[in-house]
């Protein structure tokens, strides 16, 4: 999957935010600008997702489908620009 179809703003009604963009050519992903992880491709449209903050060092599975992003058991719905 390219990864510009990939950029954009996610919404999740009560997790907020999550945001995707391209910094320094990796793919950035970041929750109510507070959590970030940085994606990695793994496999199809999944990517494993490292998180940047020192404090925090855990990983997550992000799987991208056409119309949203899956994460944390939870579905964030692309906006429309």
């Amino acid at each position: 999957m390219e990864k510009i179809k990939l950029l954009g703003t996610y919404l999740h009604p009560m997790y907020g935010e999550a945001v995707v963009q391209l910094e320094n050519e990796r793919l950035i992903v970041r929750f109510n600008q507070y959590l970030s992880f940085e994606l990695v491709h793994w496999f199809g449209d999944t990517f494993l997702g490292k998180t940047q903050e020192k404090f925090l060092g855990w990983d997550e599975y992000f799987e991208f489908k056409p119309d949203r992003l899956e994460v944390f058991g939870a579905s964030f719905f692309k906006r429309n620009p």
